[in-house]
């Protein structure tokens, strides 16, 4: 059984970390991810509360997030909108830390 546990664990395709949060006028959350897009920049994703989601790549510098949606095209937005999330996993306990840009 230990055995197979950790077949499965080396087959299982790695997550991608969270690197920003905003969130939507509409309602709902802009996420920045850490893993690469396969064109340029990192992945993102929206979910509205109407149940609208929508996938892209983001890069940013010292004042904007761009992100290139797959249905709506190029979109900037302010980076102070977006609040990073770093976290660390040390021993069986996780923390966050949130601080701005």
């Amino acid at each position: 059984m230990r055995a197979l546990l950790f077949a499965l664990t080396l087959s299982s395709p790695a997550l991608a970390d969270i690197h920003a949060l905003a969130k939507a006028k509409t309602g709902g959350e802009y996420v920045l991810l850490t893993e690469r897009c396969a064109e340029s920049g990192k992945k993102a994703y929206v979910y509205l509360d109407d149940g609208q989601t929508e996938d892209g790549c983001w890069v940013a510098d010292s004042h904007t997030v761009t992100i290139v949606w797959a249905k709506t095209g190029k979109r900037r937005y302010p980076i102070s909108h977006f609040t990073l999330q770093k976290t660390t996993t040390k021993r069986d306990v996780t923390v966050e830390e949130r601080r701005s840009w």
